[in-house]
């Protein structure tokens, strides 16, 4: 019996190693993408080293998309919930995306492309599409969903999350009843909404 007692209570202490092991990862992960499309050139080496420690390629194509949900006033903690459970239920059906929470009701999930594969050209709008359904699967609450342009490198990823971010407001003044919203729908108004 006191074997059973000491058997147990080690694979407790595992299991809790284990746990606090995978939320720092969870953590180190988010803190990544956070920095990225944050991008400064000043923490360029930093934000390589960090890459390489997550097997994150950054000579490959990235695209970024920007997740909003429409959750009433009063009910910010249950959107802030359902961005944790998103974020939980993305890493395990899609294990190479990295998300991150940028806002109260608004995830960035950060995703790469295989730049030498044919037929590049229509890969983010169905990409789009795919995670669309997705989130239509996932997500309990009301949602915009918004990508940003494919872009290389480390500077690309923060240029993708600012289109995207760009497409969003493009997006909810032109047609505020869509779910999606993409770079390459919107091109020549996000060219010209800089002038």
């Amino acid at each position: 019996f006191g074997e059973l007692v000491r058997l147990t209570a080690e694979m407790i202490l595992e299991q809790a190693a284990l746990t606090q092991e995978l939320q720092g990862n969870a953590r180190y992960r988010e803190a990544f993408v956070l920095n990225l499309i944050r991008y400064e050139p000043s923490s360029r080496a930093e934000l390589e080293g960090w890459a390489r420690r997550l097997g994150f390629g950054i000579e490959r194509t990235h695209v970024a998309f920007l997740l909003e949900l429409h959750a009433q006033h009063e009910d910010a903690g249950q959107s802030l919930s359902e961005l944790q459970r998103l974020q939980m239920r993305l890493q395990a059906r899609r294990e190479e995306a990295l998300s991150a929470t940028v806002g109260p009701g608004e995830m960035v999930l950060l995703e790469s492309m295989d730049p030498g594969r044919k037929g590049l050209d229509g890969l983010p709008q169905r990409r789009l599409q795919a995670l669309s359904n997705l989130m239509r699967e996932e997500c309990a609450l009301p949602f915009t969903l918004s990508m940003g342009i494919a872009q290389t490198g480390i500077e690309g990823a923060a240029v993708s999350y600012g289109s995207a971010r760009t497409a969003a407001r493009l997006g909810h003044a032109r047609a505020p009843g869509q779910q999606t919203h993409s770079y390459y729908e919107l091109t020549l108004p996000m060219l010209l909404s800089g002038l």
